[in-house]
């Protein structure tokens, strides 16, 4: 794998935010953040004269978003199992070469898991929450980079729609 010449960044803050306006709706600093991971689906094929199998693409997975956190909050667990509820993580992160970038992950689905880990005397505690997102959207200092729509199944990255439910794919 080659070495990249770009500087590396380092988020320095991960807050997250229920809902779109991130005024007024902070539940607060998040230890760590998992974005949903994008997975194309092949499966091979092969038909009548063909000599092998070949791949073909039969569309895409979408893995949950997870969130943890220190610190117990009831607020936080009243979201448990709404469905279509927003979040929006935001992530300030500062490169090598002292760059800022703001990248913010707005994901619409429902909390279907809240780990609540070991409690202990002296001991730091966090909890994990799991979201089933069902929209997804990746912004770099306010450019689009990836969006994902899992009820019309589509897939658009740099604003070039890749994936949709009309033509399997748009784009290679």
């Amino acid at each position: 794998m080659a070495r990249s010449n770009l500087p590396r960044s380092i988020i320095k803050n991960a807050t997250v935010y229920v809902g779109t306006d991130e005024n007024n709706s902070m539940i607060g600093q998040a230890s760590e953040m998992q974005t949903p991971n994008i997975t194309l689906e092949f499966n091979d094929i092969r038909n009548a004269g063909m000599n092998k199998e070949r791949p073909s693409l039969h569309g895409f997975s979408v893995e949950d978003a997870e969130i943890t956190m220190t610190g117990l909050s009831a607020h936080n667990i009243s979201f448990l199992g709404r469905p279509d509820q927003e979040f929006l993580f935001i992530g300030d992160m500062r490169g090598e070469d002292g760059s800022k970038q703001r990248a913010r992950y707005y994901v619409r689905g429902m909390m279907s898991e809240i780990d609540f880990d070991s409690w202990g005397p002296g001991k730091d505690h966090s909890h994990g929450y799991t979201i089933k997102p069902t929209y997804g959207k990746l912004t770099i200092e306010g450019d689009e980079t990836v969006r994902l729509e899992w009820d019309d199944f589509e897939l658009t990255v740099d604003g070039t729609k890749i994936f949709d439910s009309m033509s399997v794919l748009t784009q290679v």
